[in-house]
């Protein structure tokens, strides 16, 4: 690497520093500020009070521009180094590392509604109660008002709420010490992903410096954000799933199903991999001998059932336990579903009176499902040649179409849009990033790790209301339609499929 092109690295690297440190110090400054109920955060953090929107827009702006701006770089010089090319003194190479998870672990402690969510639901299970059939109260108390509401129903799986409770007891019940410990336990699971990650690049032939990839997994501004800064917890499902995929290269399916159930009901995302991994084990079968697997069909159901049983003991409620679940695969924000059912809407409901909102959502629904299978039909057309024998995949194909289906499925059927979604994505596109090099797949791991982050700037603007039509706009032209674009040019070379 010539001295121009590694001193504009170390450039933008810095900046990049900079930015979570300043983060972090706003953070903490006002931090102190609510436990002293002198100052209360808002959705629209930094900031405390709703009359200083402009100067907030505009700290947040350069922040998450400086974040996006450098990280854009950053990956623009990583997708183009050899593996030894960028060597940074291992003193050096770990102050950088536990800064980026400081100045991220200090970042929005107070104002993610999803942490006090958590904290509600861990109560509640700790005291004895079944939050799927029992109302329960989430409380915020780190609002001005304070909010508190009664609830009913849990969208997550059971694990989950299991480790509300866990987390909830050894807080002793603080929501202060909650979202300390939640965040650290968010830590371990973002180097977690990144181990599991790292194991399987090696699992499947992969190689590639490890500090160079170190560097660029810890300097990922959507996990980092997301993940560490705002709790959400996707990475301890994502673990099991990568352990999934070890497990099916190595043709262990007990394994793989003892994977996916624990990631199944962490969070139910995981469900949609499940027809992959079955055609992954179908393709392993001989026709002939198709009566000597069912052995193995029964053990893995066993398996899979013992995880459910025991997940869902004391908590299942029948087949309302789902009710909440799809209630919120309704809701319709910050979507294409939503930009365009907005916009159609009060176009044609004084002609359709009160068939409006079936005759628009079968409409788009409709429309986008077409769009999605249009999208995966190259994919479909091998399956069908996998079913009946006729091709093979490999297992790096495996991973392929999984990233593919659930990119397709968040950019054209998932009716809510949120920036942590993408984040599903990154462990994937990364794998393949490092395996299998591909000017599409390239773009896209710049593009989800980046852009969703600019969600956070005309926020902003509405105090933290998103749903009104200019934000689905902005989200789906700004956020969604480049992934859109990309994906669509390298479906027209049919994902590069053998």
């Amino acid at each position: 690497m010539n001295m121009t092109r590694r001193h504009t690295y170390y450039l933008v690297l810095g900046a990049s520093l900079l930015a979570w440190l300043f983060a972090a110090s706003v953070t903490l400054y006002q931090a102190s500020q609510v436990w002293s109920k002198t100052c209360y955060f808002l959705n629209n953090w930094p900031g405390c009070t709703r009359t200083t929107w402009g100067v907030e827009l505009g700290v947040l702006a350069i922040l998450l521009g400086t974040l996006v701006i450098s990280g854009l770089v950053i990956f623009q010089i990583f997708k183009t180094v050899e593996a030894n090319e960028l060597q940074v003194p291992g003193w050096i190479f770990k102050i950088i590392v536990a800064i980026f998870l400081a100045g991220s672990f200090c970042v929005l402690p107070f104002t993610s509604n999803d942490i006090h969510y958590y904290f509600s639901v861990g109560r509640s299970v700790s005291e004895g109660h079944n939050p799927y059939v029992e109302p329960w109260i989430k409380s915020v108390p780190f609002f001005e008002p304070a909010q508190t509401s009664p609830e009913q129903g849990v969208m997550y799986g059971p694990l989950s709420l299991r480790i509300f409770a866990f987390m909830h007891d050894v807080a002793k019940g603080d929501i202060g010490y909650f979202i300390v410990y939640w965040k650290v336990l968010m830590v371990l699971v973002f180097v977690g992903v990144y181990l599991m990650v790292h194991w399987l690049i090696g699992n499947y032939g992969g190689r590639i410096n490890t500090q160079t990839e170190m560097l660029f997994w810890f300097s990922q501004p959507l996990l980092l954000w997301e993940w560490v800064g705002n709790g959400h917890f996707d990475g301890l499902w994502i673990i099991p799933v990568l352990g999934a995929f070890v497990a099916a290269k190595k043709q262990s399916w007990g394994l793989v199903a003892v994977c996916l159930a624990v990631a199944i009901w962490i969070k139910f995302v995981p469900i949609l991999m499940v027809p992959w991994f079955v055609l992954w084990w179908w393709q392993g079968t001989e026709r002939t001998k198709l009566w000597s697997h069912m052995g193995e069909v029964v053990r893995v159901l066993v398996l899979a059932g013992v995880v459910t049983v025991v997940s869902w003991w004391h908590l299942w409620g029948g087949l309302q336990v789902f009710n909440a679940l799809i209630l919120q695969s309704k809701w319709a924000v910050s979507s294409v579903f939503a930009a365009a059912y907005y916009t159609i809407f009060p176009a044609v409901s004084p002609w359709l009176g009160s068939n409006v909102h079936l005759v628009v959502t079968s409409l788009v629904q409709g429309t986008l499902l077409g769009l999605m299978i249009y999208f995966l039909y190259p994919y479909l057309q091998q399956i069908v040649k996998i079913v009946t024998k006729k091709m093979t995949w490999t297992a790096l194909e495996y991973i392929q179409a999984i990233y593919i289906s659930l990119l397709a499925y968040l950019l054209l059927w998932q009716k809510s849009f949120w920036p942590w979604y993408f984040a599903w994505l990154i462990p994937l596109s990364f794998i393949l990033f490092c395996l299998r090099k591909n000017n599409h797949n390239t773009r896209l791991l710049g593009a989800i790790g980046y852009f969703p982050l600019l969600f956070y700037v005309p926020q902003q603007l509405t105090e933290g209301k998103i749903d009104v039509l200019w934000f689905f706009y902005f989200v789906v032209l700004v956020i969604l339609a480049y992934p859109l674009y990309t994906l669509f040019v390298w479906r027209q070379k049919k994902y590069d499929l053998a």
